[in-house]
């Protein structure tokens, strides 16, 4: 689904909501996303993001936060 962005993205949240879940899901059954890993995890990042928007911010956000997503970055129990 292609959705323009006219800066009113107001209603998107619950088609965003889900697409997100299924993802997660999708990547928890392939073993590459944490079975204890949420929606409202990313959420919580996402809130997150460096604020300065340079690349190598996001770079070393990526580095700190991927380890706890992905079953690369710390064992799964």
């Amino acid at each position: 689904m292609r959705v323009a962005l006219n800066g009113d993205l107001s209603g998107l949240e619950p088609q965003v909501g889900t697409a997100l879940d299924a993802l997660v899901h999708a990547g928890q059954a392939e073993g590459d996303i944490h079975p204890d890993v949420t929606v409202t995890d990313f959420s919580l990042l996402l809130g997150n993001v460096a604020a300065d928007g340079t690349p190598e911010s996001a770079a070393r956000w990526l580095t700190l936060v991927l380890p706890g997503l992905t079953t690369q970055g710390r064992p799964v129990d």
